[in-house]
């Protein structure tokens, strides 16, 4: 891994969530090293880095292990699956870097509650796909659109989908918060 100093010339980490064995040919999916020991090693010396995972394990059809693997902390998550399909382009990284740029500026900086902007999100703001989802929100947990505005307040609109949540029974979202605001793309380490 590079040193602490060599991290000072990075801009953004790209990071494969399971290790790749040259021997075999293979990706370990239980092998998750890259959220283990990659993600924990940057975070001590390069605190200030976004990093963005990609993985086979970051699909549709696994929604579940991806709801496992972004609890690693990573500022953004990609489908490994993109990049051999040429799916990437420059516009859509573009949009992934910045997120995962505003993502760890809010974790080093800090984000302050801004309540007006909170109070200014507004009903028809916060999407529930599929519609059915808000009824059943409604009828489990009433208070789910305060929980959520004052989550993701600083969004201009949040979009609400269910993923599975294992054996539970909870409901677990997926939210996708879209800011109006242009992000830019450089990063000021403090």
């Amino acid at each position: 891994m590079p040193s602490r100093s060599q991290l000072d010339s990075y801009d953004v980490a790209l990071i494969d969530l399971q290790f790749y064995d040259p021997i075999g040919g293979q990706y370990d999916l239980e092998n998750l090293a890259g959220g283990t020991k990659v993600l924990p090693y940057l975070r001590e010396n390069a605190p200030w880095l976004p990093t963005i995972a990609f993985s086979k394990l970051f699909s549709d059809q696994h929604e579940a292990l991806q709801a496992v693997a972004g609890s690693f902390g990573f500022d953004g998550h990609i489908p490994r699956n993109l990049f051999p399909l040429n799916k990437i382009n420059r516009n859509l990284w573009e949009i992934i870097v910045n997120q995962a740029v505003l993502l760890r500026k809010r974790a080093v900086l800090g984000a302050e509650f801004d309540l007006e902007k909170a109070q200014a999100i507004s009903d028809e703001s916060i999407i529930c796909d599929p519609a059915e989802l808000k009824d059943k929100l409604n009828k489990e947990f009433p208070s789910w659109r305060k929980v959520i505005k004052d989550s993701f307040y600083y969004g201009d609109q949040i979009i609400l989908s269910s993923i599975s949540g294992g054996f539970s029974g909870a409901v677990t979202l997926k939210t996708e918060v879209i800011e109006k605001t242009k992000v830019s793309p450089f990063f000021t380490k403090v």
